[in-house]
């Protein structure tokens, strides 16, 4: 058994591969490469042909497997870009399932057309801090073949029961064509997938939504829309934000108005959240600026719209966020979306949620970014060509998408919910409880009217 490096604090990689090219397959879980200062392997400069395979990769305080120095490496579409082991792309897993007897994983990789890949799976009781897994345990490996586009639907299921709450991680390595000079190069590990167990831990549920971007007037003010399902009425704190995001924004919106809306009713409103300061301080979540607007109901299952305003018509840049204030109610936050102007730099329009902890079991989510269907209601100067990332708090891409049906078509139709138009994005991911980010663009900088939009689906 080979172990790289020991139990205490050191600054090293475990297993450097500079500009030659090795390659080998090993015995599964025989090669222990385990509590290292940086990386557990570390591929550089121009080296290639690493077939990096059956390792037990675990407590490094890096990434389990750096192609490069400079952190994890985001996937390409095609996977064209070049570098140590040709920057191949990782795979992406959405679902992982065990009945205690075996276990059930499902994804995607997106890499060369008409070429084939060895899939390998492994276990770890946590995710790293990257946010991809360090693969302790190797589990098994398949052989898939990506189509003309670089697609492949990757189905696999594991003759042994992974410990709900664990996590699955994978790697994809080119093994045909022989004469590709990639061949044989091997993937950064995968973003991790929580194993989820049938009857085990109920799902988790959205806690809260958070959008920023630059507030306009007319139509491009920024409007938050939720959804709240279930029996019970359910407690909300939302938010209107501006001035406290000076410290890491130029150009805030000084001071931010804040309206809820049933239907086309306005059921309440703020300018200053300290006219009510006792009840949205005792949340605990207060604004962190006395111009700021906060909003906190007990509202029945039903939708909503929050719609935030310059007071002033001065346009900045603004935060609009509803916050679950009630868990244990027989409802939740289903569906949370939000529509403003999308622009381009620090301007785009970026929504975060975050996933809670009361189930234990993960959330599965759709997550949308919609344009060219909003000229259908009349909406002026919609997003013609939306694209997508999913981004953990880590700042790791979990998933991008541009087109969904270039994405995972046969998900979201089963889901009953793909875009209207073939050019806007959408994805389906199963996340472990923790924050998360939607980051929505226009493809070539282009700019107009958007909506993201995440739907609790499980």
């Amino acid at each position: 058994m080979l172990v790289v490096g020991d139990f205490a604090s050191n600054n090293y990689v475990g297993r450097l591969i500079g500009t030659a090219s090795v390659a080998g397959t090993f015995v599964p879980n025989t090669n222990v490469i385990a509590f290292n200062g940086r990386d557990g392997v570390r591929v550089e400069g121009n080296a290639r042909q690493n077939s990096i395979a059956y390792n037990s990769i675990f407590n490094n305080a890096g990434l389990a497997l750096n192609l490069g120095s400079d952190g994890a490496t985001a996937n390409d579409p095609g996977d064209s870009d070049t570098g140590p082991n040709g920057l191949q792309n990782f795979p992406v897993l959405d679902t992982a399932i065990t009945d205690g007897a075996t276990t059930s994983i499902q994804g995607v990789l997106n890499s060369k057309p008409n070429s084939q890949y060895t899939i390998q799976f492994f276990s770890s009781p946590a995710c790293g801090e990257s946010g991809k897994a360090q693969g302790k345990v190797w589990l098994s490996e398949n052989v898939v073949t990506t189509d003309a586009s670089g697609n492949v639907t990757i189905n696999a299921g594991l003759p042994a029961g992974i410990t709900p709450g664990h996590v699955i991680t994978a790697t994809a390595t080119l093994t045909d064509p022989l004469s590709d000079p990639d061949w044989i190069s091997t993937s950064e590990f995968s973003p991790c997938q929580i194993v989820e167990g049938i009857g085990a831990s109920p799902p988790s549920q959205l806690l809260n939504i958070s959008t920023r971007l630059r507030v306009l007037s007319g139509e491009n003010v920024l409007i938050g829309g939720f959804i709240i399902t279930g029996t019970d009425a359910k407690k909300v704190i939302i938010r209107g934000i501006g001035p406290s995001l000076a410290q890491f924004f130029n150009g805030t919106l000084d001071d931010p108005v804040l309206e809820l809306y049933q239907g086309n009713t306005l059921i309440d409103g703020n300018n200053d959240w300290k006219t009510n300061e006792a009840a949205i301080a005792a949340t605990g979540i207060p604004p962190g600026h006395d111009l700021e607007s906060a909003i906190v109901r007990t509202l029945n299952p039903g939708a909503y719209t929050a719609i935030l305003r310059s007071n002033n018509n001065v346009p900045g840049i603004g935060l609009v966020e509803a916050y679950d204030l009630d868990q244990a109610a027989d409802s939740k936050l289903a569906n949370i979306s939000t529509r403003g102007f999308v622009d381009s730099g620090d301007n785009v329009m970026i929504g975060g949620f975050i996933i809670g902890n009361s189930g234990g079991g993960g959330a599965t989510v759709v997550v949308r970014a919609i344009g060219p269907v909003l000229g259908n209601f009349g909406i002026a100067g919609a997003l013609q060509d939306p694209t997508l990332d999913l981004v953990d708090a880590n700042g790791m891409v979990l998933r991008s998408n541009d087109n969904w049906t270039n994405g995972q078509p046969t998900e979201l139709e089963a889901l009953g919910l793909p875009p209207g138009d073939e050019r806007e994005s959408a994805l389906v991911q199963t996340l472990a409880p923790g924050n998360y980010t939607a980051i929505v663009r226009g493809a070539g900088d282009t700019t107009g009217v958007g909506l993201v939009e995440v739907y609790n689906v499980e």
